[in-house]
């Protein structure tokens, strides 16, 4: 046991001693106190303290940038943008409302700022092949989409999805939208939250219909095949079919079954394959029909 003990005293000894320190950075004169540190998806180090906030390289230590009317950031509200050089934070200014900025942080610039508006962002989907992040934002007790353009770092719009139903979520990175986003086509944006499925106009941010479940959407599923949206119910065994592109019912008599929907997948014959709870059937995309009792 002695031995085993000494073995690995001297391991980790080894092992400290063979780090070696890279750089080393005292802050007071720029920060006064360090309050937190983070780093971003590129790498740099985000130092908050009494004096501000300001970017590191973490490679060099070298300071890129420092805000010092920053100074109140939450570090609670930090989050990253995966694969971007933007992050997210809160701070309260000395007048008026905490306030969002979203900010580069290779160069510190301020690329959305809520102001007065009161916004406070919780999460975001980011679509790269369109060159735009879906921000998911709360507004006191109401949820909001917006749609903000990396290319020309300006918002493109923002809507009203209701009012927030259960306890307010203080942290960032807590999404409010259940299902989605997908497209059912190039300008058709589908979500769903909680007894809601939204169909938004992707160029101007136009709710274009919506529909209302009795009780939470379980599984919300679009088929290329027949062009087809499939809503699953909790706690219910009726499956529900919409039309994508105007909500309208198109569900054909009521399908039964025996279990809640999970999801819906496709055969090589083309067939849809309805998977439950309880089990699966096979559905004929032309009819909506089971093929199965």
């Amino acid at each position: 046991m002695k031995t085993k003990l000494f073995l690995l005293f001297l391991l980790t000894s080894l092992l400290v001693s063979a780090q070696n320190e890279i750089w080393k950075k005292d802050l007071k004169k720029e920060l006064y106190q360090v309050g937190w540190i983070k780093q971003t998806s590129d790498g740099n180090i985000i130092a908050s303290g009494a004096k501000g906030l300001l970017a590191m390289n973490n490679n060099t230590g070298e300071i890129l940038w420092h805000n010092k009317e920053l100074k109140a950031v939450d570090k609670n509200t930090f989050l990253n943008i995966d694969g971007l050089p933007f992050f997210y934070v809160e701070y309260a200014p000395v007048v008026g409302k905490v306030r969002g900025i979203i900010l580069n942080s290779s160069n510190g610039d301020i690329v959305f700022d809520t102001k007065d508006k009161g916004y406070r962002i919780k999460d975001y989907t980011l679509l790269q092949d369109k060159g735009i992040i879906l921000f998911e934002l709360l507004d006191n007790k109401k949820q909001k989409l917006m749609n903000f353009d990396l290319v020309k770092s300006q918002l493109n719009w923002i809507i009203d999805l209701g009012e927030v139903g259960n306890i307010f979520k203080k942290l960032a990175g807590s999404s409010f939208i259940n299902h989605g986003p997908f497209f059912t086509s190039p300008n058709n944006l589908i979500i769903g939250i909680k007894d809601k499925v939204f169909a938004i106009n992707f160029s101007n941010g136009e709710i274009v219909w919506k529909h209302k479940t009795k009780k939470k959407v379980n599984a919300l599923v679009y088929s290329e095949k027949n062009n087809n949206l499939y809503v699953g119910i909790k706690k219910s065994s009726k499956l529900l079919v919409l039309n994508p592109d105007n909500g309208t019912d198109i569900t054909p008599g009521k399908l039964k079954l025996r279990g809640e929907l999970i999801d819906v997948t496709s055969n090589s014959n083309g067939d849809l394959i309805l998977v439950e709870t309880e089990g699966f059937n096979i559905i004929n995309p032309e009819t909506n029909l089971f093929k199965w009792k």
